[in-house]
C-alpha cells in the first residue's frame, strides 16, 4: 500500500554535540509545504578484470545528507531552532525581544520524518538525519500571495528505524498565523541622504526575497561514512526587490554607490506575532529599469548585498528579532 505524503511528520530537535541526537528529545513539529531532504550517495563501480566481461561490484564509498524544507512562514518554536542555525547564533533574550545577530557557531539539529507504516497500522516508519545545519535560507514575499520559505539542509548520515527514541516526545502544533503579503506592515529602505525613504513609501512594493546563505561546507574523513564535521564559511546576506518604477532615486543611489540600510518587519510589532528584519549597511549590487512591453508597466528591480556593520552597538550584517513573553 502506498504513503502519502499527507501523513508525513517532520520533527527537528536541536543537538548538543554535533551529529548526536540528544536522550529523550523533544521534537518540534516544522510545518512544511514539500521536502526534499535525502542521503545522497556516492558509489563507484568496480573496475576489477573478470573473464566474464562482467561488473562484480557496486561500491558505496559515501552517503551525505543534504535537500531543502519548504515552509509557509509562521511563528513556530521549529522555526525558531532554523533561525538560530541559521544565523549560527542563540537568540539573545533582551527587554521583550528576543534577537538574533549573525555568528559563528555550529548550531546543528536532528531532523526526523515520520510516517504511517502501511504494513502495520497504529505504527510508524522513521527517517533520522543527524548532523543538520541550515546552510541557505530563503524568505519570498509577493503581493496578493502568502510569505513562503526554503531552508537548504546539509548533514551528517541518514538512518531508519520502525520505532520512536526511547523517550522522545512531540509537543502538539500549536495554532499559528502564516504571515501573508498584507502583514508585511513595514518597509524601511533609506540612505545616508534620506533621498529614498519617499520612494518606498510613495511606491508600491511587489516582491521582496530575502537569501542568507552560510557556505558550509561537509568534511568528508577515512573511517566514517557521510560527513563527520561540517564547517561554516563566510555568511551572505542578499535582497531582491521590485517595485514599480516611479523615479530616478534609487538609480541614483545604485550608481553613486550609497551605504544604505533597511527595516522589514513581518506582522504586528505591538504584538508577540512578528518577525523583524533589519540591517543597516550595504550597497546596491544591480538595479534595473525595464519595460516589458505593451501592457505591462516598468518595474524597477534591484538587489542589495548587505554588509558587515561594526559601527552599532553588536555588529552583524542582519539581525532579525521577535517579541517574546519572558
Amino acid at each position: 500500500m502506498p504513503v502519502s505524503a499527507d501523513v508525513t511528520q517532520i520533527g527537528i530537535v536541536e543537538e548538543t554535540d554535533y551529529g548526536v541526537t540528544p536522550a529523550t528529545p523533544v521534537f518540534e513539529t516544522l510545518p512544511i509545504v514539500s521536502e526534499s531532504l535525502v542521503g545522497n550517495a556516492s558509489t563507484e563501480l568496480s573496475q576489477t578484470l573478470n573473464a566474464a566481461r562482467q561488473t562484480l561490484d557496486s561500491i558505496l564509498n559515501s552517503l551525505d545528507v543534504a535537500g531543502s524544507m519548504d515552509f509557509e512562514f509562521a511563528k513556530t518554536p521549529a522555526m525558531e531552532i532554523i533561525i538560530s542555525s541559521a544565523m549560527a547564533k542563540a537568540p539573545a533574550d533582551i527587554a521583550s525581544d528576543r534577537s538574533w545577530v549573525v555568528g559563528k557557531e555550529q548550531r546543528s539539529f536532528t531532523v526526523e520524518k515520520r510516517w504511517d507504516d502501511p504494513n502495520n497500522p497504529g505504527e510508524y516508519l522513521y527517517h533520522r538525519f543527524t548532523g543538520c545545519v541550515v546552510n541557505g535560507l530563503t524568505l519570498t514575499m509577493s503581493a496578493g500571495a502568502t510569505i513562503t520559505g526554503s531552508a537548504e539542509l546539509i548533514g551528517q548520515s541518514l538512518v531508519t528505524d520502525t520505532t520512536m527514541i526511547a523517550g522522545a516526545t512531540y509537543p502538539p502544533v500549536t495554532a499559528f498565523n502564516v504571515f501573508r503579503a498584507p502583514d508585511v506592515a513595514q518597509i524601511d529602505l533609506d540612505n545616508a541622504s534620506g533621498s529614498l525613504a519617499p520612494t518606498i513609501t510613495d511606491s508600491c512594493v511587489t516582491d521582496i526575497t530575502i537569501n542568507i546563505n552560510n557556505n558550509y561546507r561537509g568534511i568528508q574523513c577515512l573511517g566514517f561514512l557521510g560527513n563527520k564535521d561540517t564547517v561554516i564559511g563566510q555568511m551572505e546576506c542578499t535582497y531582491d526587490q521590485t517595485i514599480f518604477f516611479s523615479n530616478n532615486q534609487m538609480m541614483d543611489s545604485f550608481l553613486a554607490q550609497d551605504v544604505l540600510l533597511e527595516t522589514i518587519t513581518v506582522g504586528d510589532d505591538t504584538g508577540d506575532d512578528h518577525y523583524k528584519f533589519i540591517t543597516t549597511k550595504g550597497k546596491f549590487a544591480s538595479e534595473e529599469v525595464v519595460a516589458g512591453g505593451t501592457g505591462t508597466d516598468v518595474i524597477n528591480t534591484s538587489n542589495i548585498n548587505w554588509l558587515y556593520d561594526n559601527t552599532i552597538g553588536i555588529p552583524t550584517t542582519i539581525e532579525i528579532t521577535t517579541t517574546f513573553t519572558p
